[in-house]
């Protein structure tokens, strides 16, 4: 069963993040709800590299929407992850960790992700755990490159309407002195 919070504790970031107190995140709660809620992939490892949270953001941007997240708690990260072990090698190493790892970009299979990796810690300053926050970077990236394409359709537009400028204007004084001609011609 589920322990209490240390004393002074309460609900705070830790609880909904990580496996603070070891106790994961137990489903059916209020943290399982704001996990499943989230839009930004949460995974989280206990002190042992144990997975003590993963939502279904996580999944979908990792490739694995049918995992169950049930039976991957409290199974070795590597094992749960084992499609992405780069993502495991990064939860691992904030075990070792004393400080986050924030607004860093990690390259896999499937594309890029955005994320910042949480070392958790007790009031001894042990490792509890770690957390990894994260974004799939697809959709920001096909932003960028529609943009750059809108600003090179434009630069084609504008260059096309400068050669037709550069066309036209000697054209139209070829055209008035046509016009002058003709009229001596005539007269």
């Amino acid at each position: 069963s589920p322990r209490s919070p240390p004393p002074g504790g309460g609900l705070n970031y830790r609880i909904v993040l990580a496996d603070a107190w070891g106790m994961g995140v137990v489903p059916g709660t209020f943290a399982e709800q704001i996990l499943g809620a989230l839009t930004a992939g949460v995974l989280a490892v206990g002190a042992e590299g144990e997975l003590t949270a993963i939502n279904s953001a996580a999944k979908r941007i990792l490739g694995c929407p049918d995992a169950d997240s049930s039976a991957a708690l409290g199974r070795d990260c590597r094992q749960v992850l084992a499609a992405q072990p780069e993502v495991a090698r990064l939860l691992l190493e904030g075990l070792g960790r004393k400080s986050p790892i924030s607004r860093a970009e990690l390259s896999l299979a499937g594309g890029t992700i955005g994320f910042t990796l949480y070392p958790i810690r007790d009031a001894s300053d042990r490792s509890q755990g770690a957390a990894l926050i994260f974004r799939d970077l697809a959709p920001i990236e096909r932003a960028d490159e529609q943009e750059r394409l809108l600003e090179r359709l434009a630069a084609l537009g504008q260059m096309a309407a400068d050669l037709a400028h550069a066309i036209r204007n000697p054209l139209a004084g070829m055209e008035v002195l046509a016009g002058l001609l003709r009229r001596r011609l005539r007269s």
